[in-house]
């Protein structure tokens, strides 16, 4: 082995910026977290991500991230599938009130991107004491940009940008507010 090389090929400095880099895809951070000094270093950064031996690496360690995290491409969609064909009124029981969590399906949940609950004080009671109100709201993840994105990756859009058409789609909504 060269000195300075590593079993992956790289010197020490390429390695770490690959570890650095796979943090967060950024490799302006990634450089300067490795350690390469402040001059130019956005083209260092291009320079290290075009190199054949760092996009092995880098390959062969995402493969590794993702079979370690079960990601797939099938799996993405699945969880795009369960924001995009979301239904607010599955949280909801038949007096319009939010239902406890524990009886939402896996589906419903995942499509729940905020859960806010308040209490206060309700009407007094004849005690002196107050009826507490709970009132839950929920927020949606953006139905629309998964809807999108299901819709490019099934090529839906590819016939009318092809002939330079505009598809608009409306879907019209708001996010469940429970009380």
């Amino acid at each position: 082995m060269v000195r300075g090389v590593r079993e992956s090929g790289l010197t020490g400095l390429q390695e770490r910026f690959c570890n650095e880099y796979l943090v967060d895809y950024c490799g302006l951070r990634a450089a300067k977290a490795a350690g390469y000094g402040e001059g130019g270093i956005s083209s260092v950064a291009t320079r290290i991500l075009k190199l054949p031996l760092v996009q092995k690496y880098l390959k062969e360690k995402q493969a590794k991230m993702n079979k370690k995290l079960d990601i797939s491409a099938e799996r993405v969609l699945e969880e795009m599938a369960r924001l995009a064909f979301s239904d607010v009124t599955n949280l909801l029981d038949e007096d319009g009130k939010m239902k406890p969590i524990k009886e939402l399906n896996k589906d419903d949940t995942a499509a729940i991107s905020a859960l806010e609950m308040s209490v206060r004080n309700g009407e007094a009671l004849p005690d002196g004491s107050f009826e507490l109100v709970t009132t839950y709201k929920a927020k949606h993840w953006d139905k629309v940009s998964a809807l999108e994105k299901l819709a490019k990756h099934l090529g839906m859009f590819e016939d009318a940008a092809d002939k330079g058409l505009t598809v608009n789609i409306k879907i019209e909504g708001r996010d469940a507010d429970c009380g």
